[in-house]
């Protein structure tokens, strides 16, 4: 397998990726690593499984500096790795207070206990640095007509540290614990904290999760983030700090600027500051005595406070107004402090995208300095996580049912950052006995610093590599040979196309808005329907997940996988409910992510997210599938789950969301106990009188994953939802994982019964099925097209094809995705919409069309006028339908 850079990134640093493996094909993590014609060293890991115990998917982490933009991949059952020096190895010992770490450049105590994350972090004996969690609430409060608004800072308390990764080049510990409120010592807002270290490197780099449980009428997020305190040394003018811009040049200046009028300090100073060097004013009194009378710079500050703005700025310390120092449009995010001792670098990764946020140094001058990483900036306005009215609209608004649901309470937001330290000294210069100064501020690190951390290197094969191993299912690639065919893969493209631009012409950033997209468009407003209850945010409503990451597995798109890294990175935190009655549930589509009363197993099932798992190998999506493994158990604290006191749940999307969960969790561990209840699933499915059109809704029990038939349901509407929600993929993935002939059956018989008129629907199932609307046909294309392909049922494809074009093409008109402009900006830009579209047409059209072609391309229609013969053949009420 040939890997490369993904585009858009530096092969710089340590990089973990995926590969993948078509069953029975491996059966250890061996590999060996080719670049420039050299075996490299790595490590290796069996992420997943096939159930019959051959591998499915590997980990594999690299050092990018060895191997570069691109390398091979080969298939070894023996360990023929090279030697490393013991030097490039990492060090990991442990006690019952702390996990200690070396890299063979930094040092550091991982806690078990007590505020301090991270603590003796030494670079060559020197200690450096701190690290605490923090966080600040706003609370409400009401003295008659008055709001009383009372900012309370919490302290970072640890309650346990494991090691959970560990290699030669990285290791990964987890940390959990909560925030104390320092006036009444209360525990609440859990957080959990994946550390990395790098050997040779002296940066680690940190996942922080934080978990929402409290009052949405009273707490309010003020302020999230990571303290740092460290030891500093060197005189305030020798105290540097830069942040980064968005132009060519970094923000750059120091605690005391050498500039006096009198006395006289003249130009040189100023120039040594600006190139970083180390000054020494021992022998220029008059130096000396304009230090002791200059202003002394101890704050500075970068914030975004939207997606368009930030701000740098300083003041001398409390009770001292703050200046602006310089605005800007969009700021990476990263900032190095440079002291006569040593170098830190810190950055926010998506800084400006996930705004507010903020860099914060105080005490720039003093014997222990601070820096803040807020990942939720204490300068913006409190996060009110309150519904937005006092009522749900659950008719008129599309918002499930009249009583509100569960809030904000079990949300969770991760935000990822990097930390490096690097000693300064004198070097000797190659060859000779000279010793060359070593700049304080070195402007060129900051940039690659911060570059690795925005971007951090990504590693991919091709399109053919991930479809050839079937570990996501089967899809089709992009080809090109006919007009019809050229005509798909054009809207294929536009309409990925049109949403990321809709990214950034809409807007759609922020803190808890960034990775989401909307639902519905308004056509009238020229607006997305930002406001209107269920037509507002997505979620994963109708699996958009599933469209975009097959989109980016058959393009090799960079900037869909970035798009698609934030939404995993969004729907696995933002729209699942990770503590609490309801852990494991999701939040359908609403103006408010967690606004909806409907809370649905399909928002959260693990199959959203595995996506980006195995191909970055992120160890906190790791967490959260494996925490939806028992999702089911929270099924009846969700009163509509229960009728009569018993759990009633549909064959899809309620029981194949399960599915996922268990699929996924089963590929990571074999466990026999979630195999055991996918196949009672399956079973019990089997026993049904009419299988897959059976019920739809079954009693369940939650500790075997049986269903129990519980008879026919004729006035459903819910039988699209068996489809469109993910239930298709996971089947077909578990059709082809298991090998059962029955269940393979059972699909093909439901893909063609999809397609069935309503009177043969009746005359199939003996009148059992009479009046059962099946919405949607082109939902089900996949699964007909599967269906078609295994009885070789060219009238099926036909049905299949006519379906699915029917709802794009009409009378003649092939515009398909095609954009409108509407308007345009004032600096020319032009403003365009697809007035008709919903984010469940794009999702659903795009990812049948991608299956469809897999299973029946043989059958396509290969030019347009017989493609408008085939849609004219009967009237279909499909155009643009969802």
């Amino acid at each position: 397998m040939k890997y490369k850079i993904l585009d858009g990134r530096k092969s710089s640093g340590i990089c973990k990726f995926g590969s993948f493996w078509d069953k029975g094909r491996k059966k250890t993590a061996h590999v060996d690593i080719i670049s420039g014609g050299r075996k490299i060293s790595h490590d290796d890991k069996i992420a997943a499984y096939w159930m019959d115990g051959s591998v499915k998917a590997i980990f594999h982490t690299v050092r990018c500096e060895d191997a570069g933009d691109e390398f091979d991949l080969t298939d070894t059952n023996i360990d023929t790795q090279c030697e490393d020096l013991e030097a490039d190895k990492l060090k990991v010992t442990e006690n019952d207070e702390c996990i200690k770490v070396e890299t063979g450049r930094v040092s550091f105590e991982i806690n078990k206990s007590g505020q301090e994350l991270l603590s003796h972090f030494y670079a060559e004996k020197d200690e450096i640095m701190a690290i605490k969690p923090v966080m600040i609430l706003e609370r409400v409060s009401w003295d008659g007509n008055v709001r009383i608004i009372k900012d309370e800072e919490f302290t970072g308390v640890i309650d346990g540290a494991v090691p959970i990764n560990e290699g030669k080049l990285s290791a990964t510990f987890k940390v959990e614990g909560r925030h104390i409120d320092r006036e009444y010592g209360k525990a609440s807002f859990p957080f959990v904290i994946y550390i990395t270290a790098y050997a040779g490197m002296g940066e680690i780099s940190l996942s922080h999760t934080f978990i929402y449980d409290g009052d949405t009428a009273v707490d309010r997020l003020k302020g999230i983030g990571i303290k740092c305190a460290t030891c500093s040394k060197g005189e305030a003018f020798n105290r540097h700090i830069g942040f980064t811009t968005d132009t060519d040049m970094a923000f750059h200046e120091t605690a005391i600027r050498l500039e006096s009028r009198i006395p006289k300090t003249g130009d040189g100073y100023l120039l040594e500051q600006a190139a970083g060097e180390r000054i020494d004013i021992s022998g220029d009194d008059n130096a000396k005595k304009a230090v002791e009378n200059l202003p002394v710079w101890n704050e500075y500050s970068l914030m975004q406070d939207s997606d368009r703005h930030y701000v740098i700025s300083k003041r001398t310390g409390d009770g001292c107004a703050a200046i602006k120092c310089a605005h800007g449009c969009r700021n990476e995010g990263a900032c190095e402090i440079a002291y006569e001792n040593v170098r830190i670098l810190a950055g926010i990764r998506d800084f400006w995208q996930r705004y507010p946020s903020e860099i914060e140094i105080r005490d720039l001058s003093k014997e222990e300095s601070l820096l803040y990483l807020w990942f939720y900036s204490p300068k913006s306005c409190g996060y009110d996580f309150s519904h937005y009215d006092k009522r749900m609209y659950s008719q008129t608004s599309y918002e499930g049912f009249e009583y509100m649901g569960e809030g904000a309470y079990g949300i969770a937001a991760t935000s990822k950052a990097r930390i490096g330290i690097e000693r300064l000294h004198e070097k000797n210069a190659a060859g000779t006995e000279h010793k060359e100064e070593v700049l304080l501020f070195d402007e060129k690190e900051l940039k690659e610093f911060a570059e690795r951390t925005a971007k951090p290197p990504v590693y991919v094969t091709s399109p053919q590599e991930y479809r050839k191993s079937r570990v996501f299912g089967e899809y089709s690639l992009p080809e090109h040979g006919s007009e019809v065919r050229e005509w798909i893969e054009n809207q294929l493209n536009e309409i990925a196309e049109f949403y990321l631009n809709e990214i950034e012409a809409r807007s759609w950033y922020g803190f808890f808005d960034y990775g989401d997209v909307m639902h519905s468009y308004d056509a009238i407003r020229h607006k997305w329907k930002y406001d209107v209850g269920g037509f507002a945010w997505q979620n994963t409503e109708l699996i958009p997940t599933y469209w975009l990451w097959f989109y980016f597995l058959r393009s090799g798109d960079s900037r869909v996988f970035d798009m698609m890294e934030a939404m995993s990175r969004h729907t696995s935190e933002i729209d699942i409910y990770h503590i609490g009655d309801i852990k494991g549930m999701g939040s359908r589509h609403n103006v408010l992510h967690w606004g909806c009363s409907c809370k649905e197993p399909r928002i959260s099932m693990a199959g959203h997210h595995r996506f980006c798992y195995y191909l970055t190998g992120d160890d906190r999506l790791a967490q959260v599938m494996a925490e939806e493994k028992d999702a089911d158990k929270s099924l009846a604290k969700v009163r509509y789950f229960m009728q009569n006191g018993k759990l009633m749940i549909r064959t899809g999307p309620d029981w194949t969301s399960f599915l996922s969960n268990w699929e996924t969790y089963v590929e990571q561990t074999l466990d026999k106990k979630y195999i055991d209840k996918i196949k009672n699933g399956i079973d019990s499915i089997k026993k049904a009188p009419l299988k897959f059109e059976s019920g739809p809704a079954f009693l369940y029990d939650p500790e075997t994953g049986k269903l129990e038939y519980a008879g026919e349901s004729d006035d459903t509407g819910d039988m699209h939802l068996q489809v469109c929600m993910g239930g298709v993929q996971v089947w077909l993935e578990l059709c082809y994982d298991l090998e059962d002939e029955e269940f393979k059956e059972m699909l093909a018989d439901h893909g063609a019964f999809y397609f069935l008129t309503p009177d043969e629907k009746r005359r199939a199932t003996g009148g059992k099925i009479n009046k059962r609307e099946y919405h949607f046909p082109y939902f089900a294309a996949a699964l007909g097209a599967y269906s078609a392909r295994e009885r070789n049922d060219r009238d099926l494809a036909e049905k299949v094809w006519r379906e699915l074009l029917s709802t794009l093409i009409k009378e003649g008109c092939t515009q398909g995705f095609r954009a409108n402009i509407y308007s345009h900006g004032k600096d020319g830009t032009l403003l365009r919409e697809i007035p008709w579209l919903k984010t469940n047409f794009a999702s659903q059209w795009s990812i049948n069309m991608i299956m469809a072609l897999e299973f029946i391309a043989y059958s396509l229609p290969d030019t347009m006028e017989k493609v408008f013969k085939l849609v004219d053949k009967e009237i279909l009420d499909n155009y643009h339908k969802a």
